[in-house]
């Protein structure tokens, strides 16, 4: 219903103004969602333990808290007996709705998110045993518990905005030539690709359109992203939308839970714009060749596997009772320290087109965020450092800078794993 709603209002024309057709398409979508689907108020999740209840237990426990009551105030026979037998009812009404409920689970395991809902089983009975679900106290600076919600929230917006704009002092680079190259167009199997490998159930970024919609709309929506991707790059131009993002601190599970520092930031992109990080990333990847030693982000290297080499090595060292010395180097802040001034470098140097160089460029430029806490969501802040965790281009973009930095550093057969070589 929803899709043919959106389909008999339309979509607005993607070759108009970017901003505008952006907030025009948000606007009709979440307008036709509310229409068809309703919308609801949040809130805190109910018991996990009760994720089998439903409205009509509600009912029939209530009639056996009612016949409980009658009993009470009157203590007849009848009444017990009314009371014993809505009470075996309710028990036999609990148990058919537990395993209907059971038999949607083995039935979602089944299918092709199987994995997905494993996890998701798996996360929330390991939350249930953690007290750091909601925290409500951070401390400053200088070590003080800060409970006031104001204050919160402003100890939270100082750190991320510290964090997104503290830049190292470097020598500055010598600037490589840009690499002249047409601009080419998205075609429909790319956007159709990419559309397929997102996936489902994700929260969704500021503009509320999660990625489901395109799903849904089928064709009539991978022609109008085709459109509207290709404006963009035309335009050389990324819509606002794109550039706010929300920040949800998830803690690491380890150190002191309101320690801001031990929090990692993960922004809430707009799913939309997400697909085309995900197709302004397909192409750099087809010009820029990482070396063999990197492990992770790159299809078909797993960390896993450089885990297995660095095992085997061990082992060939202790068969001949020799020494072995492994070396491991953890960046702080990875993502949020890396210079954008030498990323845009760097992807010249690795022959990346100028076009490409600018989309990412307008990308970051001017990019603002809010932070998400449990009193609600901060201010707006800009952010001039770093690439973004959450965003799918990040990756690529982090490890092929490491990757060219490295190369100017290192020489010899060494392997490393997304920051370490």
């Amino acid at each position: 219903m929803l899709c043919e709603r959106i389909t008999t209002i339309g979509l607005p024309d993607p070759s108009g103004p970017i901003d505008s057709v952006w907030v025009d398409a948000t606007s009709t979508i979440l307008k036709c969602a509310r229409d068809t689907l309703g919308e609801t108020e949040g809130g805190r999740r109910g018991n996990r333990a009760a994720w089998f209840w439903n409205e009509h237990l509600q009912r029939v426990v209530k009639a056996k808290k009612d016949a409980f009551k009658a009993w009470q105030k009157t203590m007849t026979l009848e009444a017990l007996a009314e009371y014993k037998r809505k009470k075996k009812e309710t028990k036999a009404e609990v148990v058919k709705a537990k395993n209907a409920a059971m038999d949607e689970v083995h039935e979602k395991l089944d299918s092709s998110q199987g994995e997905k809902h494993v996890f998701r089983l798996a996360k929330a009975r390991h939350k249930a045993f953690l007290d750091s679900s909601e925290v409500r106290a951070v401390k400053d600076e200088g070590g003080k518990v800060l409970r006031d919600p104001l204050t919160v929230k402003q100890r939270c917006r100082m750190y991320f905005s510290h964090l997104s704009n503290e830049e190292f002092p470097r020598k500055e680079r010598v600037s490589t030539p840009p690499t002249a190259g047409p601009i080419q167009a998205w075609t429909i199997e790319e956007v159709r690709k990419v559309v397929k490998k997102m996936k489902v159930g994700k929260a969704a970024g500021p503009d509320g359109v999660p990625v489901e919609v395109w799903k849904s709309l089928g064709e009539l929506g991978l022609q109008w992203l085709t459109t509207f991707f290709s404006n963009i790059t035309w335009s050389a131009r990324i819509p606002q939308a794109r550039k706010d993002s929300v920040i949800v601190p998830v803690f690491k599970r380890k150190g002191d839970v309101i320690d801001c520092a031990n929090y990692r930031g993960i922004k809430l992109i707009a799913h939309t714009m997400k697909i085309y990080e995900r197709l302004v990333d397909m192409r750099p990847r087809d010009v820029v060749e990482i070396a063999s030693d990197q492990f992770a982000f790159i299809p078909e290297r797993s960390v896993i596997d450089a885990i297995f080499i660095a095992r085997q090595v061990m082992e060939k060292y202790r068969e001949k009772d020799r020494s072995c010395h492994i070396a491991f180097l953890d960046l702080e802040k990875a993502y949020d320290r890396l210079p954008q001034t030498i990323l845009w470098e760097v992807m010249r140097e690795r022959g990346i087109p100028e076009y490409m160089v600018n989309i990412v460029q307008d990308m970051h430029d001017g990019a603002t965020a809010r932070v998400h806490t449990v009193h609600g969501t901060t201010s707006k802040f800009t952010i001039a450092v770093g690439v973004q965790e959450g965003s799918a281009l990040s990756p690529f973009l982090f490890i092929m800078t490491i990757d060219t930095v490295v190369e100017h550093l290192l020489e010899g057969p060494l392997f490393y794993s997304s920051v370490c070589r």
